[in-house]
């Protein structure tokens, strides 16, 4: 189990490693929706294999923006 300490400086960890992914995921995502957008409809595969780069992608946004999160729950749990 954690303990409040170990939750704050995992979310501040996330928000450092946030600011510092923010851009690239930005240009990431604008890359493979292009990439998705100029596809033609026959290549499912190539299709789903975009899709499922936009969903991971999706998932660690969502990992990050969670630990910060219960970092800064933490912090306000700690300080009352």
């Amino acid at each position: 189990m954690t303990t409040l300490q170990d939750d704050i400086e995992a979310g501040r960890r996330a928000g450092t490693l946030a600011r510092e992914l923010e851009s690239y995921f930005t240009s990431l995502r604008t890359e493979t929706m292009r990439e998705w957008a100029m596809s033609q409809p026959s290549d499912a595969e190539g299709r789903e294999r975009l899709f499922y780069e936009l969903r991971a992608l999706t998932r660690l946004e969502q990992r990050i923006t969670r630990a910060l999160n219960a970092g800064k729950l933490a912090e306000k749990e700690r300080d009352g």
